[in-house]
């Protein structure tokens, strides 16, 4: 075999290869990733729960996707809701409360989704002592394209927990969110969703692309040097 390669072709080639290399081994440990944290999250609906402060001890990023428990009494008026489409593609939002504890901190408390046209004549909210049993949910940054909080309406497309206290004048102890569980029965809204085990996993297929993408580009880049008849193979009398 007799291969002279070109200089301006090879200077573009070898960068872009790189280029999708790397990606491809990005999108493999995005998928270790993903694997991890599909795998706590069902540990943690499998566990008991355990009391928050306890789950808190940690740090934020051990208590995350954990099964907890806290008790104290929801604020009235303080409700801001993150806009969300149900199992079912139903438009609405979630409605998340403030739970004002007996020491005197605060945390937010995912009650459940309501959809947009009951939003208004979903109910009042507990006064009374509540227990409420949920998982440690963390920030979520907005993506590119996510828009910002309708003020107004205390409407958020993102889970910011720490923006979201603030808009009603509620200081947080945690900048978390607890997403109660589900209760057998309880027909009410705001109506308390599953936890997100089936979260979107497309890293390997996309690990496959940027790969083939790569070999494609190989190929094309031997076949023009073998059409300038700069590569040869054994057999082709060159």
């Amino acid at each position: 075999m007799r291969f002279r390669p070109l200089l301006v072709p090879t200077l573009v080639f070898l960068p872009a290869l790189a280029v999708l290399i790397w990606l491809g081994v990005w999108q493999l440990q995005r998928l270790d990733w993903k694997l991890a944290l599909i795998a706590r999250i069902e540990r943690g609906l499998e566990a008991e729960p355990v009391d928050l402060d306890r789950a808190l001890e940690g740090g934020l990023a051990d208590a995350a996707w954990r099964k907890v428990r806290v008790e104290g009494r929801f604020l009235a008026g303080k409700d801001v809701y993150l806009f969300a489409t149900s199992p079912g593609r139903e438009v609405g939002a979630h409605v998340l409360t403030p739970l004002l504890r007996d020491a005197g901190d605060a945390f937010l408390i995912d009650r459940g989704f309501v959809p947009a046209g009951v939003r208004d004549e979903s109910g009042a909210t507990p006064s009374a002592r509540t227990a409420v049993v949920g998982i440690v949910r963390a920030p979520e940054g907005p993506g590119l394209f996510t828009p910002p909080p309708d003020l107004v309406h205390r409407q958020w497309y993102a889970l910011d927990p720490g923006a979201m206290a603030d808009a009603v004048g509620v200081s947080l102890a945690a900048p978390i969110v607890i997403q109660m569980l589900p209760s057998p029965g309880d027909d009410r809204w705001p109506k308390p969703l599953p936890a997100p085990v089936n979260l979107r996993n497309d890293h390997l297929q996309y690990a496959i692309i940027w790969f083939a993408l790569a070999l494609v580009l190989v190929a094309v880049y031997l076949a023009y040097h073998r059409a300038q008849g700069r590569l040869s193979l054994p057999g082709d009398g060159r």
